[in-house]
């Protein structure tokens, strides 16, 4: 966030920059759509607020980058069945295929390595302020990860190795 020459002065301009995470089955286009209408919402608010019309929000919206969805690649439907035959006997359950607003480097593989990739790991528990129905959870100041659920993945990691290293039936 930038705005103001003094830090007991208000702006007459700001800028704020940033990253959007969007979900997997979104594409650019949606975000952009999406994040718009947010930021007219809160332009009409702040123009009620401050019963001045001429606020302005404008957002420039620009992809760094072709989205690279790694289940686009040719391996990784194989690697996804050989993650769940692992996982059946450590979890007792079947894994379900999910998606997550998560920054990772999975893609960088993916793209630049030629790598099937797939994220697998312990549940965060919502401890703190999601257990109270609160933003929380994942890298928030009360994250959670329980050992037995480190110890899971670490079986499943395991199987799936051995599994792939042809020492598991």
């Amino acid at each position: 966030m930038n705005g103001g020459d003094y830090f007991n002065r208000n702006p007459a301009e700001a800028t704020a920059i940033g990253a959007i995470r969007w979900d997997p089955d979104w594409t650019a286009e949606r975000a952009e759509a999406e994040f718009r209408a947010r930021l007219a919402a809160t332009r009409a608010r702040l123009a009620d607020k401050y019963k001045d019309d001429s606020i302005e929000i404008e957002l420039f919206f620009r992809v760094g980058k072709e989205a690279c969805d790694t289940r686009e690649h040719p391996g990784t439907p194989r690697l996804i069945e050989q993650l769940r035959a692992a996982a059946r006997p450590v979890l007792g359950q079947e894994l379900a295929e999910t998606g997550a607003r998560a920054a990772t480097d999975l893609e960088i593989f993916c793209r630049q390595g030629g790598v099937a990739t797939v994220a697998f790991g312990p549940g965060v528990i919502p401890s703190g302020p999601a257990a109270r129905g609160q933003p929380g959870g994942a890298h928030s100041d009360e994250e959670g990860i329980s050992v037995a659920g480190i110890v899971r993945v670490a079986g499943v990691c395991a199987a799936l190795a051995m599994a792939t290293c042809g020492l598991a039936d």
